[in-house]
């Protein structure tokens, strides 16, 4: 798909998919910010539904979306912009919630998601994070007889460690599946041994945040000349380190501008130099924080009590991943900056980090340290 804007050339590339005999575009269009349908109205749905057709005309063919996102209206919006023939030409990934893991509740999910998406199927089911009280041989079989129907073409995994897919991986007896984490610049918690694996057994990676959600960075003249270099902006630098990865980036955008750059920078090609520059330079490490130090507010729960009734109904609960903990399943370290003494998590990742620190107070009670990324320079 060759788009001409102007002078400009915007060419979409794909990667292929051969389990399913399908190519998927190297931009996906994540639509996880619709809001719920009570705080929608008429004019914004047709304007994202507009956008969609658009992103289709640009050659985007692969939308990523949730059972989670909106409470389901996020599936309903995309369902509309499928009508009159647009489902034919795109590829659909949708993840179900992990309290929904059983047999019996996962089929009532399925059949919530494909009503909502206005389809018969979806490509790619995942769960949107393991239950660590379900088995994966018990997943997998009612994930085998949604295949077998013909309601998905394809399932994996999302926000799981490595341990996770590596025991999926001896359930499923090897066979493919999609794994969709956090991977960017800054958080690259996935090179160690989850990247290996995928390029091991040909899985579908998918990379969520690779723009770290529009966060402004702080950059240095090294990194400044790297954008004049490629004449292109600091994001276009993350999504080309990105896909010389091999690799699907789930952007999020409403913004045709945007999407246009997010495509013009799959053409750009770092040189390996420049690869190891970004790497080097944007990198954070992970460190070990005071868990005590972290300051809490009063966006969501202020103590285990509040946390473990989960009144918020925040998805995973936090004693779930507590749960996760105390089976040695790890979750990504939270994101933090340096304020004085103290720390606070990162604005606009809140309510997913605090379920993290309220999980760890769970499981972790006797530890003070926690996994961390500090971030100084946003």
């Amino acid at each position: 798909m060759v788009l001409r804007v102007g002078k400009l050339v915007f060419k979409m590339k794909y990667l292929s998919v051969p389990s399913i005999g399908e190519r998927v575009s190297c931009i996906a269009l994540g639509v996880n910010k619709t809001g719920d349908k009570r705080n929608s109205s008429k004019e914004t749905e047709k304007s994202r539904i507009a956008f969609y057709h658009k992103a289709i005309d640009m050659g985007v063919n692969f939308f990523d979306t949730a059972e989670l996102y909106g409470g389901g209206y996020s599936e309903e919006v995309l369902g509309k912009a499928l009508s009159n023939g647009y489902r034919n030409q795109i590829m659909i990934c949708t993840k179900y919630n992990a309290k929904n893991s059983t047999r019996e509740k996962l089929t009532i999910s399925l059949e919530n998601s494909l009503k909502r998406l206005n389809t018969e199927y979806v490509d790619f089911y995942l769960a949107h994070w393991p239950n660590p009280n379900v088995p994966f041989d018990d997943l997998l079989k009612t994930l085998e007889t949604f295949k077998n129907s013909g309601k998905i073409r394809a399932y994996g995994l999302s926000n799981a460690t490595a341990v996770e897919i590596q025991q999926f991986n001896e359930q499923n007896n090897g066979n493919f599946f999609v794994i969709e984490n956090e991977y960017n610049l800054i958080d690259r918690g996935v090179e160690e041994e989850i990247l290996p694996f995928v390029e091991d057994n040909n899985c579908l990676f998918l990379a969520y945040s690779p723009l770290i959600q529009g966060r402004v960075l702080k950059t240095d003249q090294e990194v400044d000349s790297l954008c004049e270099k490629y004449n292109c902006s600091l994001q276009q630098l993350f999504l080309a380190w990105i896909h010389q990865k091999n690799m699907v980036s789930l952007v999020r955008t409403m913004n045709e501008s945007h999407l246009e750059d997010n495509i013009s920078a799959l053409n750009i090609k770092l040189e390996q130099s420049d690869q190891e520059i970004l790497s080097a330079t944007l990198s954070v490490s992970k460190t070990e924080v005071d868990v005590d130090l972290i300051e809490i507010d009063d966006r969501s729960y202020s103590n285990i009590h509040d946390a473990i009734l989960n009144r918020d109904q925040l998805i995973p609960s936090p004693l779930l991943l507590s749960q996760r903990l105390d089976k040695d399943f790890k979750f990504s370290p939270l994101r933090l900056v340096k304020n004085g003494d103290t720390y606070r998590i990162l604005d606009d990742f809140y309510m997913s980090e605090i379920k993290k620190f309220w999980a760890w107070k769970m499981s972790r009670h006797h530890s003070k340290k926690i996994e961390a990324y500090v971030f100084n320079d946003l």
